[in-house]
């Protein structure tokens, strides 16, 4: 197929690559690496993370299904009005939650190496995700420009 060289000018080269595949008649699967495989992303620069994913969101989403955008749509949906409405449920929305976080961390054991606080944060983190994607929607769409590793990446 090329190996990188065939899709370094690409954004989001892991989309990339498995639609080269794609097109070459080469089957590509997804696998969990729990306990097999451990890896960082990126270092522990938290710009790194903020460039590294507001490249990549909103390319990767613009290629999803419809099915899969309006299924993600509704979940985003669904968690910011649970936030928004939660103090008018008073106690039953700290059960909520709790039932929430507890689903949670037994669905992230399943796929990583996450903590049982991982869970008991996922608001934190849902809203630290909104906003990088938001953010890469900006500048994917509207400024067409992303910074990567130093360099200026022009938005397709």
């Amino acid at each position: 197929m090329g190996g990188h060289a065939c899709i370094k000018k690409e954004i989001v080269e892991h989309l990339a690559f498995a639609r080269k595949a794609q097109q070459q008649g080469i089957e590509t699967r997804a696998f969990s690496g729990r306990e097999v495989l451990n890896m960082r992303m990126y270092e522990a620069k938290l710009m790194d993370v903020i460039q590294g994913w507001s490249k990549s969101f909103a390319s990767g989403a613009k290629t999803a299904s419809p099915w899969l955008t309006a299924a993600n749509v509704i979940w985003i949906t669904a968690v910011v009005s649970f936030f928004v409405n939660s103090p008018e449920a008073g106690w039953w929305s700290l059960a909520g939650y709790l039932v929430i976080a507890l689903w949670l961390y037994k669905t992230l054991r399943d796929i990583g190496n996450f903590q049982w606080f991982d869970a008991l944060l996922f608001p934190v983190y849902f809203l630290f995700f909104i906003t990088i994607f938001v953010y890469s929607l900006l500048k994917t769409f509207f400024f067409k420009k992303a910074t990567w590793k130093g360099r200026n990446i022009a938005g397709k």
